[in-house]
């Protein structure tokens, strides 16, 4: 982030690239990629990247085991495998699927694998390839979700068929089969407590249901079009749901009273987020708005205006005192949570902002665009931003290393690529940049590329040799 040198570009896979994780310990990136291949980079970018070869299809994700040793990956070509993370040995390969492995996930312990496949069926797998796997049938279409309950004991499954089952993890038995939606359940979630279980459908409503399957599940409607998210508060005593029909709703989990209808949209609601405190909602819309709610209801909510195309995505700041959004209007936008002041705007991305996140720290906001570049801003705005040119093509993703020092960015031009050190410049003038080149532009090309006025090119010349001359008398030795 400090804009020196050139960023790490990982490149080798020969076809897009699907999923870019971390290792658990942040020093290493493990990718998946239609090329059939998984590959493993270290993330100072030094050395070549470990070739795992092997699938015989599209590898659709792939990720570290907790303690970083292993990899799995799940591929079109109807397996999974398990390989070691630095390359040795030949990976262990887990069949018996009959159709695409949508995705495959580790166990909390790492003992075990959870497979999700287009054959119908959910699996579990010893990740030692020891034994058989425990085949989880019941769902009579293609499974588009699998999760681990937070203890690790049980998962939960959504699917075309319109189910969600719950499974003891271990074992050749579904515990519940969870019937009610009208149509394909695209998604399941547990709640903090892993005591229920939440879905989302194209039947327009969310149900929330008792893990055990006892008693009925709570159907919430939340209006006339398909739920487009929803969300459990911290505590898990409640729920957020977005929609298309440009309302917010704040739903007691255990079905009491009656919604809080959050009204005042004029759009399609694409997100909305408890704050860290849950007391808050923040919403993001096709109204071009951003929306913060008291999660109770009371009150009218803060409108923030500024931006003059749909708003894609509001997150909060660590804190909660501040909201970050991303914009098809191509700017982002930094608000005070509780409407003081006018927004920070941050003007510089030249396609629709797609994501905005702030640093761990709350310091610094990063933003990834269509216009194939990565911006990091100081978050109050101060100075100018880092510009990161990442592709010539879209970016697909963005996110930050857990100590917010480093960024892994995916893109449609088949790289990942990695940037180090992400410590934020002063201004155009800090000895971090100035140490990090050698190079001033001639006078001429200055002149031709810039076609600026001969004394002004004069002039800049002259600035960045003194710049250089400053900032090498800092290097150690001298």
């Amino acid at each position: 982030a400090d804009g020196t040198g050139q960023p790490i570009v990982l490149q080798g896979h020969g076809n897009a690239v699907r999923s870019a994780a971390w290792s658990p310990d942040g020093q290493r990136i493990v990718s998946a990629a239609n090329d059939k291949t998984v590959r493993v980079w270290n993330a100072d970018g030094t050395g070549q990247p470990i070739v795992l070869q092997g699938h015989d299809g599209f590898v659709r994700s792939a990720a570290f085991s907790p303690d970083g040793q292993r990899i799995v990956s799940a591929s079109w070509d109807k397996t999974v495998r398990v390989w070691n993370a630095d390359g040795t040995g030949q990976p262990i390969v887990l069949q018996g699927h009959d159709g695409t492995v949508h995705t495959a996930a580790w166990s909390p312990d790492g003992q075990r694998i959870v497979s999700a496949s287009h054959d119908t069926t959910v699996r579990v797998w010893n990740a030692d390839g020891k034994g058989q796997p425990v085949v989880l049938k019941g769902h009579g279409n293609r499974v588009l979700s699998a999760a681990w309950s937070p203890d690790g004991q049980r998962i939960v499954s959504a699917s075309y068929d319109k189910t969600v089952r719950v499974w003891r993890a271990g074992r050749i038995r579904q515990i519940n089969a969870l019937h009610g939606h009208d149509e394909i359940v695209s998604t399941a979630a547990w709640s903090p407590d892993g005591q229920r279980i939440v879905s989302a459908s194209n039947d327009k409503t969310l149900r929330v249901w008792n893990a055990d399957g006892t008693g009925r599940s709570i159907v919430i409607k939340d209006s006339d079009v398909p739920v487009l998210s929803a969300a459990w508060s911290p505590d898990g005593k409640s729920l957020v749901s977005a929609s298309v029909y440009k309302t917010v709703r704040v739903w007691n989990a255990d079905g009491t009273g009656q919604p809080i209808v959050l009204k005042g949209h004029a759009g399609a609601v694409f997100g909305a987020a408890f704050s860290p405190d849950g007391q808050r909602i923040v919403s993001a819309s096709e109204d071009k708005t951003v929306r913060v709610w008291n999660a109770d209801g009371t009150g009218q909510p803060r409108v923030f205006v500024g931006h003059d195309s749909t708003v894609y995505k509001a997150a909060w700041s660590p804190d909660g005192q501040r909201i970050v959004s991303a914009s098809a209007d191509m700017t982002v936008r930094v608000w005070s949570a509780d409407g003081t002041g006018q927004p920070k705007a941050l003007h510089g991305h030249h396609g629709i902002a797609h994501a905005a996140a702030f640093s761990p720290d709350g310091r610094r906001i990063l933003s990834a665009s269509s216009d194939g570049a990565v911006r990091i801003w100081n978050a109050d705005g101060a100075g100018e931003p880092i510009v990161l040119r990442a592709s010539k093509m879209a970016l697909t993703s963005a996110s930050w290393s857990p100590d917010g020092r480093r960024i892994v960015m995916s893109s449609d031009d088949k790289t990942i690529l990695l940037w180090s050190d992400l410590a934020p410049l002063r201004d155009a003038g800090d000895p971090q940049l100035w140490t990090a080149t050698k190079y001033c532009m001639p006078l001429d090309i200055r002149r031709q590329l810039l076609d600026f006025p001969e004394d002004q090119s004069r002039a800049d010349l002259e600035r960045c040799q003194r710049r250089l001359a400053q900032a090498g008398s800092l290097l150690p030795g001298r």
